[in-house]
């Protein structure tokens, strides 16, 4: 009985170790798959932050009054028709 004893332990090893390896993946996915959601949930709030920043400074912007500021104080104007050159 006792001369079995080594083969049952070396087979029963072999059987779980495959389970023991799933079982510590799992877990390392998990924590892995936690991270990414935080970074997702992280990108999220930062692209709302941009965006709502992006439309501050448009609003803060007044394009007309910086037209009106360029013709009345530089004597500037808007041209209707812009005319490219190109170099050949």
């Amino acid at each position: 009985m006792y001369k079995f004893l080594p083969k049952i332990f070396i087979i029963a090893a072999l059987l779980a170790t495959p389970w023991v390896l799933y079982s510590y993946y799992l877990i390392e996915i998990k924590n892995t798959e936690k991270v990414v959601e935080g970074l997702k949930k992280e990108l999220e709030e930062k692209g709302k932050d941009l965006n709502s920043k992006v439309v501050l400074y448009e609003n803060s912007v007044d394009l007309e009054k910086i037209e009106k500021e360029m013709k009345n104080k530089y004597k500037m104007k808007i041209a209707s028709d812009i005319k490219y050159i190109t170099i050949k």
